[in-house]
């Protein structure tokens, strides 16, 4: 299995966990409230650092452009 199918599998289950319908009158309703969020926070911080990571991708390359064009003005000059 490739990295992308477990991601997918995993927030897939994320998923599941935090659609679950909570009954607030079950004795485990806390319990089950509680790994809702944690769900939830593991969901975010996950998609964070993957936007993180696609920013960081984007402006290098950017980067890389301008220093090239610069690099290819300064040449030409």
């Amino acid at each position: 299995m490739i990295l992308n199918e477990v991601v997918g599998l995993s927030l897939g289950k994320l998923r599941e966990i935090v659609l679950v319908p909570l009954d607030n009158t079950s004795p485990d309703y806390l319990k089950l409230m509680s790994i809702q969020k944690d769900a939830s926070v593991a969901l975010l911080n996950t998609a964070v650092k993957v936007d993180e990571t696609r920013l960081k991708a984007r402006t290098e390359n950017s980067l890389n452009r301008l220093l090239d064009k610069i690099n290819q003005r300064r040449l030409s000059a």
